[in-house]
């Protein structure tokens, strides 16, 4: 566009602005005079056509080579802004469902490419740990429902291989396929419950966290008796926005293996700390090792199921061990949007105190 403009330019000015020259000129190695000023218009507009038309032919070639110098240079420059796709590409086609171990790693100036493949590496961060949660998860639900499974079989193989098998073993063979398959039903509708709570099916409500203590410690009263195990009701008023069946199963999990453990008393409670509110359940039993206390945690369908249900209402559950013996398992849950970290105190200490 540039040698365009000059050409026209330059045109324009030849045409507008006449040569007058007189005399003598020497043009392609010929002498020629001029002794007129017709002739010497004529002989300008012949060196003028010859001028432009040389300015045209050079510009011509000019264009041509800077186009391909700028294209080879375009295409250099571009691949090398292009090379980060291909990268971000191909870590996306070798990555398996099974394996979400790669990352992309891009290094460079922080621009958008860079910054867009550190959110690909955070969201193959985020799937893997989904991911290895749901396998973790799938493996211990089949470890826990196979363990009643694998009893009733056991029971009933027994009183079948036995042909002398009385009427009352037939009854103590049926009482335990009863109890097992009570156990097998609790276990599926605690993961259904999770379930609907993780796809956003259930329905938040307006809670007291004290009506969940009392309901779990009346239903669990009697059996907890026939252990020797008294529970005690410390649920003071604390209102959260949750579904009340997973609570009330999430608390049911943490009070039966408190009662496991427990020599004689277990303590379910529940309260406010500034921003969150609390619910557990604490026993006089030996008590978790603090160096294992995680891996413990993870170990067993109930406590997973109390962990997902805790975390999919913006929460966590905290084990604490106490120095004395026993151990408290608390669900902290927000009681205000936006609440901050929750506090790292036992709200259940005050049982040890009150043992003493």
């Amino acid at each position: 566009m540039i040698l365009g403009v000059l050409y026209w330019a330059l045109k324009e000015r030849l045409d507008t602005v006449p040569m007058m020259v007189t005399g003598a000129i020497e043009f392609n190695g010929n002498v020629i005079l001029i002794s007129d000023i017709d002739r010497a218009r004529q002989l300008e507009q012949i060196i003028n056509a010859r001028s432009l038309d040389l300015l045209a032919q050079y510009s011509v070639l000019a264009l041509v080579v800077l186009f391909v110098i700028a294209l080879l240079i375009g295409w250099i420059f571009a691949g090398r802004a292009l090379h980060p796709v291909d990268r971000i590409t191909a870590v996306a086609r070798e990555i398996e469902a099974s394996d979400l171990s790669r990352r992309i790693e891009l290094t460079g100036p922080d621009d958008e490419l860079t910054r867009m493949a550190d959110t690909f590496d955070a969201m193959l961060d985020r799937l893997d740990v989904a991911f290895q949660s749901q396998r973790q998860f799938l493996a211990e639900t089949s470890h826990d429902l196979r363990t009643p499974l694998t009893v009733v079989r056991s029971n009933i193989d027994l009183a079948l291989s036995d042909p002398g098998t009385s009427e009352e073993e037939w009854r103590e063979t049926a009482d335990i396929v009863k109890r097992n398959a009570e156990r097998m039903s609790s276990m599926i509708d605690d993961l259904l419950a999770t379930a609907r709570l993780q796809i956003g099916k259930a329905t938040l409500v307006d809670l007291d966290l004290a009506s969940v203590v009392a309901q779990v410690t009346n239903d669990l009263r009697e059996p907890a008796r026939d252990d020797d195990v008294e529970i005690e009701d410390a649920g003071e008023p604390a209102t959260v926005t949750a579904v009340p069946v997973t609570l009330t199963r999430a608390l049911t999990n943490l009070a039966d293996n408190a009662i496991r453990f427990a020599r004689s008393k277990v303590v379910l409670g529940s309260g406010r700390v500034g921003e969150w509110a609390w619910f557990g359940a604490a026993d006089d039993g030996p008590g978790f090792d603090p160096s294992t206390t995680e891996t413990e945690m993870r170990r067993g369908l109930g406590l997973r199921i109390v962990r997902e249900v805790a975390s999919a209402h913006g929460g966590s559950l905290v084990v604490h061990d106490r120095p004395a013996g026993g151990t408290s398992m608390v669900i902290w849950l927000p009681a205000l949007p936006g609440a901050g970290p929750h506090p790292s105190m036992d709200p259940l200490r005050d049982f040890e105190d009150s043992e003493t």
